[in-house]
């Protein structure tokens, strides 16, 4: 079993509340913005924050909206601030999944 597997197998070993956050990126150096996004990628779990779901860029890859999986709001800003905070602007908020329309549980899981 790699680190990885065993970071994560650990984590969850530990009850805890996880949600759903959308993230809105407003990116000023992308280049920087997309390599640093590929390092924290590669470093979870980590403090409260399990994974990345999914990232939605636009064309011009300076502004993205991202799902992710993590115990708050606040240890998510913090994680995502010691990688690209200089690089991009972020706002927040936390996914209703009973209100929510077309979102897959499956892939959520």
């Amino acid at each position: 079993m790699g680190i990885g597997k065993l970071r994560e197998a650990f984590y969850f070993s530990i009850k805890r509340h996880l949600m759903f956050i959308v993230v809105n990126h407003t990116i000023f150096k992308t280049e920087n913005f997309w390599s640093s996004s590929q390092e924290l990628v590669s470093k979870l779990p980590h403090n409260g924050v399990r994974r990345l779901v999914n990232t939605f860029p636009n064309e011009t890859m300076d502004r993205c909206i991202c799902i992710w999986e993590a115990e708050s709001i606040e240890c998510l800003n913090e994680y995502l601030t010691n990688f690209i905070g200089e690089w991009s602007r972020q706002s927040y908020f936390q996914i209703n999944e009973e209100a929510s329309v077309g979102l897959n549980k499956e892939l959520l899981s």
